[in-house]
């Protein structure tokens, strides 16, 4: 890739739809538009900015492609701080492949993933935690998720870890006073508020990292698996959860092999429903590998929901494997009450539902119990922390708690002190790209897709 390129792809998601965008970014945009639009005069490199043009969109041997508009914005105030031209043409499979085609053949060449996004942030437009926010709010799957990245794209995290960047890089700058002037400074004085900054810093990364759970939640939905030994009615009750016939149901114990997988929304939120493979001893290697699966879906999990048919006698295996789980995740579902009538369940430590998922009885008490339980995610809508942020933050932390015990000794510890303070900073700068490198800005890009 090289950053005089002009490139250019589809920024709209493929398929039948009434308007599909054509992005153009790069120093030969405008030239590249006037190459294949046709309109009135002026052509569209001397229309003023930010005005829509109607007109038409040709080839290389004029052959009429499709009807637009041409929109153009112009260096640096546009998205990727470069001259961009974007063409709205008729959607569908063919009409913008055929726009996209002319205008590469008149200079430009497919955008990579993330490469609109990437330039915005090459040319001061955005820093990382913004350009990550873009992608969080394109993947939304949840009002919540959307209002979060929106707040995060106007730079509420970028503000929180600049602060912690400031707090620590005043600590280090003190260190290195000290080392550099030594004669001067007050030994006492100075190292209390080199212990001051860095317990600050230390404080608000622990402010940040609090939140890191309930940021996964909004990201990515509650993930809810349903478990529990074999004929226990998982599958109905899975499919009355997510109200149509999804998994198979049949009266054979080990019908479910694989986990299955299904999204609700519940009060805004997103809720990722796991139908799993009943427990037992497996009869065979495929179902070894189901319960497995079940197992690794029960450690990823944010709520458990464990099914008993409490119409047969309750078994004391499901109360040692219950005894096993995370009690605060943990619900117990006793189903099959249509048959069994009124079932009394000694007190374990979790709460318990009564239902009929054949019926449909209880099933509201499931989803609100769901609702319930997704609710309590609400972390700070400026401060939706990453998998890659939190990482970072843990790094920076552990320094700064290394640092921290270095400038409490001896003077002669200074300097590591200070290593260890600049480490810090160099893990918090990766946060918001202050401090960079290709690898970081591929492993973050790739995630895009092309003509974002």
């Amino acid at each position: 890739m090289s950053e005089s390129d002009t490139i250019a792809a589809i920024a709209t998601a493929p398929g039948a739809a009434g308007v599909a965008v054509i992005r153009i970014s790069g120093p030969a945009a405008l030239e590249i538009a006037d190459r294949v639009f046709r309109c009135r005069p002026p052509p569209p490199s001397e229309r003023p900015s930010r005005f829509a043009v109607y007109g038409r969109v040709v080839s290389e041997k004029e052959e009429l492609l499709d009807e637009a508009l041409l929109l153009s914005m112009r260096s640096p105030r546009s998205f990727t701080g470069e001259d961009i031209v974007e063409i709205q043409c008729h959607g569908g499979m063919v009409a913008p492949r055929a726009v996209l085609s002319a205008i590469c053949a008149a200079g430009a060449r497919p955008a990579e993933p993330g490469e609109f996004t990437r330039r915005a942030f090459q040319n001061g437009k955005l820093d990382l935690t913004q350009a990550e926010a873009i992608l969080d709010l394109v993947q939304a799957q949840s009002i919540q998720a959307a209002e979060v990245a929106l707040r995060q794209l106007e730079g509420g995290l970028r503000v929180k870890v600049e602060e912690i960047y400031r707090v620590v890089l005043s600590a280090a700058s003190q260190i290195e006073s000290g080392i550099d002037f030594s004669e001067y400074i007050d030994n006492e004085s100075d190292t209390n508020v080199v212990l001051g900054d860095i317990a600050a810093a230390r404080g608000l990364i622990a402010g940040l990292l609090a939140a890191e759970k309930a940021a996964a939640v909004i990201r990515n939905g509650l993930r809810v698996v349903i478990i529990g030994p074999v004929n226990a009615g998982k599958s109905t009750l899975f499919n009355s959860l997510i109200g149509r016939e999804r998994a198979i149901v049949s009266h054979l114990p080990g019908t479910t092999r694989d986990f299955i997988e299904e999204t609700i929304f519940l009060g805004g939120m997103t809720v990722r429903l796991i139908d799993t493979a009943g427990l037992r001893t497996p009869a065979c290697e495929v179902e070894s590998e189901g319960i497995r699966r079940t197992r690794q879906n029960i450690i990823s999990s944010d709520a458990i929901i464990y099914v008993i048919d409490c119409s047969e006698r309750l078994s004391e295996s499901d109360f040692t494997r219950i005894s096993e789980l995370p009690g605060d995740r943990v619900v117990l579902v006793l189903n099959k009450i249509d048959i069994a009538g009124d079932v009394h369940v000694p007190d374990i430590g979790v709460p318990v539902l009564k239902v009929s998922a054949k019926e449909g009885k209880g099933i509201q008490d499931i989803l609100q119990l769901l609702a319930d339980k997704a609710s309590k995610f609400n972390a700070p809508v400026e401060a939706m922390v990453s998998e890659r942020h939190a990482n970072l933050l843990r790094s920076a932390d552990r320094l700064l708690s290394e640092a921290e015990w270095l400038v409490s000794k001896d003077e002669k510890y200074q300097a590591p002190a200070g290593a260890k303070l600049m480490n810090a900073l160099n893990c918090i700068g990766q946060i918001t790209g202050r401090v960079s490198n290709e690898d970081l800005l591929n492993s973050i890009f790739k995630r895009f897709c092309i003509g974002k």
